[in-house]
This record gives structure tokens, C-alpha cells and sequence, in this order.
């Protein structure tokens, strides 16, 4: 069989538990059919999701890709959407929108124009954000405000502008700045927030912010409190699950009461009572690791722009997934076995067996190539059966207890402990016994 056969596993618990491998679907670029990149996302009232593409904008209806070309085929690098359908989006050296009509087809329209020719080189938008009927665009150096057909311009060099509660703020090197009528007024709690040297800010529970440092430090911020109070330590990352990159470090609250990490470890996820729940380690997204910021759609799932791949993270799913870009390696593999013994999980393909013990991917423990009849767990023993004869696994070693080739089926003696019987492919009923701290395989041996 050309393709891995997806292992899936069906938990009754919706809510994340500890060593649940994610459900996610990776859209490669040959499924989307567009540019390398993919750098921002949104999404519509109808469910529909854009993606800022270095070919356009791009669009997915869960069921296919669709892509909208700016009038010079721009590299989009953000985008915002208002209640009309309008599509606002940034690119390098260039800004507009795409207008819905009546029979929803868009056009594109640039406005670059509308500034003085002496600002019109913008350089790369890296953000673009709509307050109320306020368009925001955004690169390192200015902040451009689109509003009624005219455009005022910031000159403020900033770090990152995060929309929360539906309110613009902006954090510089010098603090923590708010949008307020028409301008950008340093917080009370600023110079505070300064201090902790927070790389991302984002909604919580009940009006407060989750505050993430660049150490890894994860903070809840009650604008409501006393100054003494109104910054409490919810969690400290410990130093392997956490690893500050500029460009990709970012906190997420989503709905299910659940914190979302993105870090150059990779993404993990903190419960209520801050205990890591679930991690997925950047190697096994099979990508490189995100260009865009994280975006949460209406649903709760999380997506991520990657080069090459778009992946959507299910966080409500009950469903564990595992392939070759999750845990299972490079290579095409069929999934033959599946086996568990107390806490811990064994995955049999045609090449290979694999365990997951304390981790969340699946280490490999060695050949037994095709496991035709599966993983068993006998007398408080994990048994494996193959076309190479069958083992017993101990201390995460594969020891081969008989020879005999393909074998098919195998069943235990209730009355009779370490004693089992085997069938194979071509050569019969055999025997199987431990005797005196050895295994003793016996062909025929009712008669």
C-alpha cells in the first residue's frame, strides 16, 4: 500500500489529556496550489477562511482552495476583513483591498496612491488590523490609518500591535500604547509591563490579559485590581518546553479554557490550572516552523502559516493523530498493529515498531518487519508477532522468544501462565512455553 494508513485514536474525554497527540490536517502546497508562503489569516461571518499567500490571498470553504491575485500577483503579507466581505491587505510596497459585489466576485484595488509620493515606499506590511471601521497597516517604522478615503500616518517604531477587545494597542521599547480618538496614548501600567519585557498579550477570561514574557513567564493582568495586584504569575515555563524567537513567539487564549504557547520549542497548551496538557514539538510539524501568527477561527482550531503548508490544529477534536510528520518518521508506512500495555502505547508497521512512553511522538525500538498479527499483552507481557518469528518486548528492547516465520495468530492458556499457542502462515499449530526461564517452541504438541 502506497500510503500510510492514518492511526487514529478515539478518546471518550473531549477535553485535552495529558500525552493526547492533537488531531491536525496538513494542507500542502500541491493542496492549496499556491505560493510558498502563508503569513496571516481571517475569517468570514459565512466560516470561510483567507490566508495571506505570497501568491494573493487565498481561500478554503473545508472543502477547497480558492486564490485571489492583487493586480500585480503582490506577495500578501497580512490581511483584516470588515462586516461587508471587503478584504484589506498588506504586501511589500503595497496596501488596498478586495471589494465583494453583489454576485461575490472580488476586485482588487490599491491605495497606495492616496499617499504623498514622498511616503509611498512603505516597505513590507507586516500587520494589518481593522478597529470598528478604522483600517491599521502596519510595517517597523509607521503605523498608516485608513479611514472615510483618507490615510493619517504614525510615526511610531514599535515591537508588535495586538487587537484586544476590539481596542488597538501598540508595544514599543518604551512601554505599552492604546488607540484612543485618533491617538496612541502610553497605559497607566505601561512602564510595568515594560519591565517584565513582554514579547505577547492576549485575551482572557472575564476582561483580563494574558501577558507572556520573553523568558517564558506567563502572567494574568486585571486592569481592575489595585496597582499592587494587577499582575499575578500564572505559570513559569519550564526551560525545554519554551524558547523566545521574535518572529513566532505568541500566547493564545481559546475558548475550551485552554493557553496556546508558539515558540521555537513549538506549540504547547496549558490548562486552567496551568499544567501543560499537550505539546507538539517543532520537528514533528514536518515544516518549517510558522511565518504567520497564530489565528484562531470560530470553532476554536488553531492554524498556522508554514512555508510549503498550511496546518489547522482541531482542539476541540476527541480524535489523537499520528502519521509520518507527527511521530512515525519520513518514510511511507502502513500501520498494521496497534497495541497498549498499562500507560503505554506501540504502534506496528510494516518496517518497523515504535513506542510512546512519556512523550507525545512515538520512538522507534526496532525491526520486526510486518507485523501481521499484532501486539498482545499476555501475563503482564507485551508479545508481538511478525513475519520474523514472534518477541517479547523488555525494557524497551524486542527479544525474539522463537524463530518460526509468519506468524498470524497467537492466544494464551488461561490455565497455564507464560503458555501460548501460535498459528502460522504455512507451517501449522505451534507451541509456546516457558520452562525454567527459557522459551520452548514445540510443533504439534497435542499429539
Amino acid at each position: 500500500m502506497r500510503f500510510l494508513i492514518i492511526f487514529i485514536y478515539l478518546f471518550t474525554n473531549f477535553e485535552i489529556s495529558v500525552g493526547q497527540q492533537l488531531f491536525y490536517e496538513k494542507f500542502s502546497q500541491n493542496v492549496y496550489n499556491a505560493g510558498l508562503q502563508n503569513n496571516d489569516f481571517a475569517q468570514d461571518k459565512d466560516g470561510i477562511i483567507y490566508c495571506a499567500n505570497s501568491d494573493g490571498v487565498l481561500t478554503y470553504d473545508g472543502i477547497k482552495w480558492g486564490l485571489l491575485n492583487t493586480t500585480n500577483h503582490d506577495f500578501v503579507s497580512s490581511l483584516a476583513l470588515n462586516q461587508k466581505g471587503d478584504i484589506f491587505t498588506g504586501s511589500s510596497f503595497e496596501f488596498g483591498f478586495f471589494k465583494k459585489n453583489n454576485l461575490g466576485n472580488y476586485t482588487y484595488n490599491s491605495l497606495l496612491t492616496l499617499l504623498p509620493k514622498s511616503e509611498q515606499g512603505i516597505g513590507y506590511i507586516d500587520q494589518t488590523i481593522l478597529i470598528d471601521d478604522d483600517i491599521f497597516y502596519c510595517n517597523s517604522n509607521k503605523i498608516y490609518k485608513f479611514y472615510d478615503g483618507n490615510f493619517r500616518i504614525y510615526p511610531i517604531k514599535h515591537l508588535r500591535l495586538f487587537k484586544l477587545y476590539n481596542k488597538l494597542y501598540v508595544l514599543t521599547e518604551n512601554g505599552l500604547f492604546k488607540y484612543e480618538k485618533g491617538n496612541f496614548i502610553e497605559v497607566k501600567f505601561g512602564k510595568d509591563l515594560k519591565l517584565l519585557d513582554i514579547a505577547s498579550i492576549a485575551e482572557y477570561q472575564n476582561n483580563k490579559y494574558l501577558l507572556l514574557t520573553k523568558k517564558g513567564s506567563v502572567f494574568v493582568f486585571n486592569s481592575d485590581e489595585k496597582p499592587n495586584n494587577r499582575i499575578t504569575l500564572f505559570k513559569q515555563l519550564p526551560k525545554p518546553y519554551f524558547k523566545f524567537d521574535p518572529y513566532i513567539t505568541q500566547i493564545n487564549y481559546l475558548k475550551n479554557s485552554i493557553i496556546s504557547i508558539t515558540s521555537g520549542f513549538g506549540i504547547i497548551f496549558i490548562n486552567k490550572s496551568g499544567q501543560i496538557t499537550n505539546y507538539i514539538i517543532k520537528e514533528l510539524l514536518g515544516s518549517a516552523f510558522p511565518f504567520s501568527p497564530n489565528f484562531i477561527d470560530k470553532d476554536n482550531n488553531l492554524w498556522l502559516g508554514f512555508n510549503h503548508a498550511i496546518i489547522q490544529i482541531h482542539t476541540n477534536s476527541p480524535l489523537s493523530y499520528s502519521n509520518q510528520f507527527n511521530g512515525l518518521g519520513t518514510e511511507e508506512k502502513t500501520i498494521i498493529a496497534i497495541g497498549k500495555d498499562k500507560n503505554q502505547y506501540y504502534i506496528g508497521t510494516d518496517v518497523d515498531l515504535y513506542s510512546r512512553y512519556d512523550k507525545l511522538y512515538f520512538p522507534k525500538l526496532g525491526k520486526i518487519h510486518y507485523l501481521i498479527g499484532g501486539i498482545y499483552n499476555f501475563d503482564n507481557q507485551t508479545i508481538l508477532i511478525g513475519a520474523n518469528g514472534v518477541f517479547q518486548l523488555i525494557n524497551k528492547k524486542l527479544i525474539n522468544i522463537s524463530p518460526i516465520l509468519y506468524v498470524r495468530s497467537i492466544c494464551n492458556l488461561k490455565n497455564s501462565p507464560y503458555t501460548y499457542i501460535f498459528g502460522t502462515e504455512d507451517t501449522g499449530l505451534w507451541l509456546l512455553k516457558k520452562v525454567g526461564g527459557k522459551w520452548i517452541t514445540k510443533k504439534n504438541y497435542w499429539i
